[in-house]
């Protein structure tokens, strides 16, 4: 399974919300002394700390932000997160009218 998870995430962008996955991730690659996936994280706990002032400092947990935003979803199902964080971004890039390199520069990436 891991070729096919480096061979996707090489060189890509990963939108997260929250440093969990980045962590397991890398946890894993340790426990099963695999090299670290090379890609750019994006934590968008972050965006929303940059992009909206009413969560700089609070309140940017996923369940708060798709309250805000009326994003329905079901929480702490992966794909349904994923589709969440996602709509998180997007609404962030609207609403700014910064790419998704733009926020990348913004939050200082996160990178191995």
């Amino acid at each position: 399974m891991y070729p096919q998870l480096a061979s996707r995430l090489n060189g890509a962008v990963v939108v997260s919300h929250t440093l969990f996955d980045r962590a397991a991730m890398r946890q894993a690659s340790a426990r099963h002394r695999l090299t670290d996936v090379s890609c750019r994280w994006l934590d968008t706990t972050r965006v929303a700390q940059r992009a909206w002032a009413q969560f700089a400092r609070a309140g940017y947990g996923l369940g708060d932000l798709t309250r805000e935003f009326g994003i329905t979803f079901s929480y702490h199902h992966a794909a349904e997160d994923a589709r969440a964080t996602g709509m998180i971004l997007l609404k962030a890039m609207e609403e700014t009218g910064l790419s998704i390199d733009d926020w990348i520069t913004r939050c200082q990436p996160l990178t191995p």
